[in-house]
């Protein structure tokens, strides 16, 4: 679908590739998500990551996340680059 290796395509869209969202660590296909999103996208799992599709079932520990700790991380970041705009 799309996936290849784990890594996220330009094909792949969750809103036809994931199902109803069951928990707060699943990428809800009901919703629109900006753009930024997609970096913690998990194609494989439908899910929320740390490190999106570039964890594999090799990795050690994967860093699931919560839709809301995504949410949490890109508004730090968007205070962070307003901060830095006005230094």
């Amino acid at each position: 679908m799309g996936n290849t290796g784990n890594k996220l395509t330009a094909q792949w869209d969750y809103k036809t590739a994931c199902p109803p969202a069951k928990s707060e660590f699943n990428i809800d296909p009901k919703k629109d998500y900006p753009p930024e999103y997609k970096e913690f996208m998990n194609s494989e799992f439908c899910s929320w990551s740390l490190y999106g599709s570039e964890n594999t079932f090799d990795d050690a520990v994967v860093e699931l996340l919560k839709e809301r700790d995504v949410t949490n991380i890109i508004e730090k970041r968007e205070r962070k680059q307003l901060e830095n705009k006005h230094k």
